[in-house]
């Protein structure tokens, strides 16, 4: 989850080891990669020094390897923003499966004003939440993006506080039993590269396990007795 000042923290929201299984995670950076923006710069103005492939090697194994990290968890991983988020800050928010803009938070592409791209697909995660529309929208404005701004492009939610709301969230995905978070995550991840007939086909794959979990059965005949 984030600090304050932005974007910095990320939530993995996998299958539940403990109560308090909702936990917050730090993307884990190569070392000698510096978290501060100014010793960033200077590090990869030194890479620069290197010539093209120096800067593209160092680009995959870091930035883009923290990206495939957090996209390849094997569960629901949510972000919050309750502070700015710029440029690669902005597209480690993206690359959670879930987004919370808080009102003191903001986001902005940022990139195109230093005359460079997201080097970690942050134009293919805009395009694939938003379509290329919007995705265009965002990259071309360069400017600030609000919590509401973002939710009707469909980039992000818009909440009071960004991060207890993910909290909140994670807490709720983490208490489902039988891997269920794990199967929303796939099946959600999935919706716009397979048919619908290998949707339905992994539906019915998870649901068969879902039905002979125990934990799942509880729970379902705990909520039809609240309903009678």
């Amino acid at each position: 989850m984030p600090t304050r000042r932005g974007a910095r923290w990320l939530g993995g929201c996998g299958r539940p080891r403990s109560p308090e299984s909702a936990r917050r995670v730090r993307p884990a950076a190569p070392r000698p990669w510096p978290w501060r923006a100014s010793a960033r710069r200077r590090h990869i103005q030194e890479l620069s020094a290197g010539g093209e492939q120096a800067v593209r090697s160092f680009i995959y194994k870091s930035f883009q390897g923290m990206a495939k990290a957090i996209r390849n968890f094997h569960g629901p991983v949510i972000s919050a923003v309750d502070g700015p988020a710029l440029g690669l800050g902005t597209d480690l928010a993206l690359v959670a499966d879930v987004c919370y803009v808080g009102e003191t938070g903001w986001i902005e592409q940022g990139w195109g004003k230093i005359g460079a791209i997201p080097g970690i697909g942050g134009a293919y995660l805009t395009a694939h939440r938003a379509g290329k529309a919007a995705a265009w929208e965002f990259v071309m404005s360069q400017r600030r993006w609000t919590g509401p701004e973002l939710e009707r492009l469909g980039l992000a939610i818009a909440a009071e506080d960004a991060e207890k709301t993910a909290v909140e969230r994670a807490q709720w995905i983490t208490s489902k039993p039988g891997g269920a978070a794990e199967m929303y995550k796939s099946l959600l991840q999935h919706v716009f590269d397979e048919s619908y007939d290998v949707h339905l086909e992994r539906c019915r794959n998870y649901q068969a396990r879902l039905r002979m979990d125990p934990a799942r059965q509880n729970i379902a005949a705990q909520v039809l007795d609240e309903k009678r």
